[in-house]
């Protein structure tokens, strides 16, 4: 055991050097050294992983179940719990700058504390640059101990912890266990005891899983060499093209050349052996090298960041839904990949929410039913065939109106299926037939 401080001992150097290398790349800086010549950066990392993430966080909505033939109203109440905690916390926010900063840095991670003051749950997404996990060595979806390392103002930390710090800045360390929880400041322990929550209050998930590794990859990471490899031919292109436009003379046979005015209408004496030319960068085809070349780096962008170039847009005709989906299959995959990682997340986090609001107002949440994640579709919606479609398997028996409604994106079924209940009822009381529709 190690003779430091524990947060002297914290210490992931390769792991935060490569979350700082992507970050740098995704805001632009993706060229080495400090060369004059002319640069050009196409950022499509950063447009690349803005335009998964919108597809990813497509209609996201989170259910509770029913166990059985259980009553429904114990899911409604835990449902409306997580709905408060969302539109408290701004969730949809703070979820879709997560989904962002996890594909760069390869990590992302959720903390869920109490405000006792308000008795209600506060949802963060703190830095990952400043999360260390310890790994479960049988199971590595999962973490025995988590450390928190951050920064505050002197001023919140004494408002925060009490202890007035000697620094301009105080770092604080939080260790959190299921069973303890101690802090930090400025490598002092300032607070030891017993974890007040049970449970680590944090959710740590990768971006993209790397076999047999607890920390995930970044979407930066497969591009970074085509990126940068894009940057330099389209800046040569580019020098090519501005020399064409201002061409190079090239006088041979004169030893010495002086004051030579390129002006319209200059008027040049040459010696009689000498001669005088443009120099025709654009002959012999050599653009179009270069642009057959680019086109392939384009290619390769697009091929290794699974995003088709139709996700952009570019179509060039009109296509049915299947053919979109056909088009555009390998993000279709990538976005299912985030998504199963993305919906045991936001399970986690939702458990935590309803274990601790049980904990602190005395309620039963957390066994009202099972914890579920839908996803809305990434092609776009044709609303009248899906409703046509739902419409028929209801009808015929093979799915329930509540998992048809959630299908077709409404974000509480079970209450809107109570409303078109309702609503069936008074119309036929009005008629004079009470025939509320089936439930099913």
């Amino acid at each position: 055991m190690s003779s430091k401080p524990f947060p002297q001992q914290l210490a992931d150097l390769s792991r935060l050097k490569d979350y700082k290398a992507n970050l740098d790349f995704f805001n632009g800086i993706q060229w080495k050294g400090k060369d004059k010549r002319r640069r050009l950066t196409l950022n499509y990392a950063r447009t690349i992983v803005e335009k998964t993430a919108s597809y990813v966080m497509a209609g996201r909505t989170v259910h509770i179940q029913p166990v059985g033939d259980s009553d429904d109203t114990r899911s409604r109440a835990a449902e409306e719990v997580l709905r408060e905690a969302a539109d408290a916390n701004c969730l949809d926010r703070i979820d879709f700058d997560t989904e962002i900063d996890t594909a760069v840095l390869g990590d992302g991670a959720f903390k869920v504390a109490w405000n006792e003051t308000e008795s209600r749950p506060i949802i963060t997404a703190p830095d990952v640059q400043g999360i260390f996990a310890w790994p479960m060595p049988h199971n590595l979806t999962d973490y025995y101990q988590v450390a928190h390392r951050y920064q505050l103002p002197p001023d919140q930390a004494e408002l925060a912890f009490g202890v007035t710090p000697k620094r301009s800045t105080a770092t604080i360390v939080e260790r959190w266990t299921d069973l303890e929880r101690d802090i930090w400041l400025d490598d002092g322990l300032i607070i030891t005891g017993p974890n007040p929550y049970s449970l680590i209050p944090f959710v740590i998930f990768p971006n993209s899983p790397v076999p047999k590794q607890f920390w995930g990859a970044s979407d930066i990471t497969p591009i970074r060499d085509v990126a940068q490899e894009l940057n330099r031919e389209v800046s040569v292109l580019s020098t090519i093209m501005e020399l064409s436009g201002n061409p190079i003379t090239v006088i041979s046979g004169v030893d010495q050349a002086e004051d030579i005015a390129i002006d319209a209408g200059a008027v040049w004496t040459l010696p009689p052996e000498a001669k005088a030319y443009l120099l025709d960068l654009l002959s012999g085809g050599g653009v179009s090298l270069h642009v057959d070349y680019i086109n392939t780096i384009y290619r390769a962008l697009h091929d290794l960041s699974e995003t088709p170039r139709t996700t952009f847009g570019d179509t060039g005709r009109a296509m049915s839904g299947v053919a979109l989906q056909m088009e555009i299959q390998p993000l279709l995959q990538k976005v299912a990949r985030k998504r199963l990682i993305r919906s045991a997340a936001y399970a986690r986090r939702a458990r935590i929410i309803l274990a601790l609001t049980d904990r602190f107002l005395g309620t039963a949440h957390l066994e009202a039913g099972t914890i579920t994640v839908n996803w809305g579709d990434v092609t776009p919606e044709d609303k009248p065939t899906d409703a046509a479609t739902e419409t028929q398997l209801w009808q015929a028996g093979l799915s329930a109106a509540t998992t048809s409604m959630s299908r077709l994106g409404a974000e509480d079924p079970d209450a809107e299926w109570s409303k078109v209940i309702e609503q069936a009822r008074q119309l036929a009381q009005a008629k004079g037939t009470p025939q509320p529709p089936p439930e099913r």
